[in-house]
């Protein structure tokens, strides 16, 4: 089983795996959830609160996230663990202990024998057996609030069997604490990372003791008698209450769950059948092939894995980067323009979604954020990212024919397109600068995407005007980009009847498209490249920055296809994909020691 990547990674892959023409043999085959077990890695069992948790099942949103243990100590889920901020708050906070009522032993040893883990799409499962039963347990999420565990016994002896059902709990992160009584049982860490609720159902016959850091136990007193070969089942519901709701509407959402949990379980498959299906659904011909399959499967499971619901100052729905590290907890800009480019195959209403809420938190003069969070205070407007927003609202918006999308979006579109030109265009040639909004180098670098790429090794900033420094050279990449963008918004203003909007862009194209070919392509190296401000030099440090001309043939802009191949062959792209490897050391002498990227993706 495979690691959770970064979302954008496997975005791009989704897409890859959707539209490649490779041959393939015969029809595309159905499948179901249950034909792609273990695609991801999904097991893990924290030793302390600040273990990063790069192996844990999140859905529907949800910003708490629970694991297959990996050391097999308990039957129960490892976690949870919350997205914000970013800590485990506990172990296991739901271990099922059921106790044999007529000798008040436990049915199940403290380190079962033989344990079988299982993560299908959206869906935890254990089981184990003994000589006397079957234990199964599933883990899935009816909302972004509640994830429901759901526990089976299964009786394989000839006699009747009686059982007292019992599930323990304790707290791993010394912040938080556990309190029980007449609100039921819950942990607390502060006011802002709110409560978790564990939730029983019909929860005034259960008798719970402990508390505090001890930990709890919660036993239904009455014993459930189970015949020879028979089953009966219990569950709890773990549901995360967000601040400022005091969890009346959660906690009742809880209970409806918890009042059917086969209902619940019945929507959650569904609902992952209908992303699958979906995803699986084209005709593109790859998608015969089983270990295409199970890569788009990945994708979508990750993609969906790192969605994040409303919460504070993010009042929509969008996807997180990557849950592998704790400051990946709210949503990045040039990242959700490839996330929603990818959700629109399958959940287009959350493509939508993350486009909203990066466009809502665009300022005054038309700047989007490099990221935005939960807690605002921690949003970074020291950059932006690379311009794909029009490109994204484009791919949804061919994905879905939604025109009034387009009429909502556009206006926010138009004035991001023009900050650029207004910010980052220091000697106003048409060809603009990464940059940042104070003297900061390494901010500027980040406004790249790429961070500590080889080419900026000699790079600096030059002050613009007021909060605005650019870099001292004209990317290669970013008015490949502003390119595409403007093809793009005009398509998307033809579609509103904003005609005027259209014309210009579609003549700032054209002089662009000139620009790039005149000024940007190295015809001794055959690469695109960033030029000085200075004297117009090109910087020759070949990487990934010569891709979005290269992979853009199709585009007027662009030289032709001939050269691009020479291009790719030189910095050691798959033609395929349009993946790049990382071998870019022989031709670069900083590679080694600095490196291209220094994020965990």
């Amino acid at each position: 089983m495979a690691r959770i990547r970064s979302t954008v990674v496997m975005g791009w892959l989704l897409l890859a795996v959707m539209t490649a023409t490779a041959a393939c043999p015969g029809p595309v085959p159905a499948a179901t959830w249950s034909h792609f077990p273990d695609v991801l890695d999904l097991s893990q069992t924290p030793c302390c609160a600040d273990e990063p948790a790069p192996g844990c099942l999140f859905d529907c949103g949800a910003w708490h996230g629970y694991a297959i243990p990996a050391d097999g100590t308990a039957v129960g889920f490892a976690g949870p663990y919350l997205t914000e901020p970013g800590r485990w708050l506990s172990r296991s906070i739901a271990r099922f202990a059921p106790v044999d009522a007529t000798t008040g032993s436990p049915l199940l040893p403290p380190q079962p024998a033989v344990m079988t883990r299982t993560v299908y799409p959206g869906l935890l499962r254990l089981s184990t057996e003994t000589d006397r039963t079957t234990v199964r347990l599933e883990l899935f999420f009816a909302s972004a609030a509640t994830a429901l565990v759901r526990a089976e016994v299964t009786n394989r002896s000839a006699s009747p069997l009686a059982v007292i059902w019992r599930w323990e709990g304790g707290i791993l992160d010394a912040a938080a604490r556990l309190e029980t009584g007449d609100a039921g049982i819950r942990a607390v860490r502060d006011a802002y990372a709110g409560a978790l609720h564990v939730v029983l159902p019909d929860a005034t016959a259960w008798r719970v003791t402990g508390g505090g850091s001890t930990g709890y136990r919660a036993d239904f007193p009455a014993p459930t008698v189970i015949a020879p070969g028979g089953t009966a089942a219990t569950a709890l519901a773990l549901v995360l209450v967000w601040p400022p709701s005091g969890g009346d509407p959660e906690l009742a959402a809880a209970d409806a769950a918890l009042a059917d949990t086969g209902a619940a379980f019945a929507c959650n498959r569904e609902r992952w059948q209908g992303y699958l299906d979906r995803a699986l659904g084209g005709d593109a011909p790859l998608l015969g092939r089983d270990s295409a399959r199970r890569l788009a499967v990945k994708a979508v499971m990750t993609l969906v894995n790192n969605w994040r619901a409303p919460a504070g100052a993010l009042r929509h729905d969008g996807v997180i980067p990557s849950g592998a590290v704790g400051y990946f907890n709210g949503f990045w800009a040039w990242d959700s323009w490839k996330h929603a480019a990818a959700l629109v195959e399958f959940a287009p209403e959350l493509a939508r979604s993350q486009i909203r809420a990066m466009l809502e938190r665009q300022n005054e003069a038309g700047m989007v954020a490099d990221c935005v969070f939960a807690d605002s205070s921690q949003d970074n407007w020291l950059n932006t990212k690379p311009p794909l927003a029009a490109w994204a609202v484009a791919a949804v918006y061919a994905a879905t024919g939604d025109r009034e999308f387009v009429r909502e979006v556009y206006p926010r579109l138009w004035r991001y397109h023009r900050w650029w030109y207004a910010q980052r265009d220091r000697d106003r040639d048409g060809l603009c600068e990464y940059g940042s909004t104070c003297d900061d180098l390494t901010a500027a670098k980040w406004e790249s995407g790429m961070d500590n790429a080889a080419r900026f090794d000699d790079a600096r900033v030059v002050a613009h005007g007021p909060g605005a420094w650019t870099l001292d050279q004209a990317s290669a990449d970013l008015n490949a980009y502003l390119y595409a963008e403007k093809r793009c918004l005009a398509r998307l203003a033809r579609l509103i009847g904003r005609r005027g909007d259209a014309d210009r862009l579609a003549g700032e194209a054209g002089r662009l498209r000139r620009l790039i070919r005149s000024r940007m392509f190295d015809e001794a190296a055959g690469l695109f490249a960033d030029i000085r401000l200075a004297d117009g030099a090109f910087v020759r440090a070949s990487g990934p920055e010569t891709c979005p001309g290269i992979f853009s043939t199709h585009h007027p802009a662009f030289p032709s296809s001939t050269r691009s191949c020479r291009g790719v062959r030189k910095i050691g792209c798959f033609q395929d994909l349009s993946l790049c490897r990382q071998d870019w050391q022989n031709t670069t002498p900083n590679w080694t020691n600095r490196g291209f990227s220094v994020t965990p993706a």
